[in-house]
């Protein structure tokens, strides 16, 4: 491809060439399609993306692109067309990264899905961060659609629901349905739950689903409000081994109409009150717990 070079000292909009805001953008437009040692070479040139004849000349593609601003590149809006007029804009860089092409590493042909271990996967870039859609999926199609959620979240300024999104869920194998809760051989319950730094704490061991299920609920908020090392103390105060529910400090009323709950506070024995099921004595349990953790011995 024969170039025209421009003329020595001659200006453009009032710049020298080598000082223009736009020379360093067209010289490694040029570079890209034409240089087969530069690096970006095989996403450009190699791929057959050149650039058109106007744009040899250096205030033909001053004139038709306008003076770049500040903190924008070039952007083909075609991502497998040339550099043209009709075909480039200046864009933010994030910009450019919500216009990539579908790279020929991902099989199935869908920008943000994967297969993993015989089921889907879903990531989005968005703004220099990578979001990856909680769980993993059996088709490709209900991850194309989850992807297609997360992109409108995004768009829309939704982070809270984005970041939701995002969250954990349990496998798809789970026995329990629920995330940190797994059953043992002996039909018993063991809570774990890993926090964001990849740390995994053991929360402790349940005979009832439901008091499980409260208890995740409760110690999850200490893990993520940087009061882990409460656990231990909370756990350490076991039931009896010939406890009815398996949960110390609970148990059944002696005409078998509701369960009575104390607490354990410095030594001594706290009746806190009686309620109707399990649940709402896990559950009453566990808020005095929250509200006496640091004097609990």
């Amino acid at each position: 491809m024969a170039e025209t070079y421009h003329k020595r000292g001659l200006k453009v909009d009032g710049y020298h060439v080598g000082e223009h805001p736009n020379y360093n953008v067209w010289a490694s437009m040029k570079t890209r399609c034409n240089c087969e040692n530069d690096p970006g070479y095989k996403n450009y040139g190699g791929r057959g993306i050149t650039y058109c004849e106007r744009w040899k000349d250096f205030s033909n593609f001053c004139e038709d692109m306008g003076i770049k601003p500040k903190g924008l590149t070039i952007e083909r809006i075609n991502n497998d067309g040339n550099y043209e007029p009709s075909n480039c804009k200046w864009a933010t860089r994030h910009e450019q990264g919500q216009n990539k092409r579908v790279y020929k590493t991902n099989v199935l042909g869908n920008e943000g899905v994967f297969k993993k271990y015989g089921r889907f996967i879903v990531t989005k870039s968005w703004k220099n961060r990578k979001y990856v859609v909680g769980g993993s999926f059996e088709t490709q199609e209900v991850a194309r659609a989850k992807h297609d959620e997360l992109t409108a979240f995004l768009k829309a300024g939704d982070f809270k629901s984005a970041h939701n999104m995002c969250e954990r869920p349990a496998r798809f194998d789970s026995r329990t349905g629920i995330r940190g809760i797994s059953t043992t051989n002996k039909g018993a319950y063991i809570i774990r739950w890993t926090d964001d730094d990849g740390k995994r704490h053991y929360i402790g061991h349940y005979i009832d689903f439901e008091a499980a299920k409260i208890a995740l609920k409760h110690n999850k908020v200490l893990i993520k409000t940087g009061n882990a090392a409460i656990i231990p103390k909370i756990r350490n105060q076991q039931a009896r081994s010939n406890s009815k529910t398996g949960v110390r400090g609970i148990c059944p009323k002696t005409n078998g109409k509701g369960f009575v709950v104390r607490g354990y506070k410095g030594g001594v024995r706290t009746y806190i009150g009686c309620y109707k099921n399990l649940k709402m004595a896990m559950g009453a349990l566990e808020e005095w717990k929250q509200k006496n953790l640091y004097s609990q011995k």
